[in-house]
């Protein structure tokens, strides 16, 4: 992260990745990878969960397959 990322609440950060934000819970809830993805990192500020955009591109980028030419 750095001081011009982008912070995501957790449905925002679903809708960017195009997947339900029960399935953020889940991961976060028990580390379970939704559909195969990678463990994405949160941050928990006060009672609030917030995700990085920047994370959020990691990854995208982690899940690409093939070449991007």
């Amino acid at each position: 992260m750095n001081e011009h990322d982008e912070i995501l609440t957790e449905k925002q950060a679903a809708a960017f990745l195009k997947i339900a934000p029960q399935s953020l819970r889940c991961q976060r809830a028990g580390n379970t990878k939704p559909n195969g993805m990678p463990l994405i990192p949160w941050v928990k500020i006060g009672r609030s969960i917030r995700y990085c955009k920047s994370d959020l591109m990691a990854v995208v980028q982690a899940g690409r397959s093939g070449d991007a030419a």
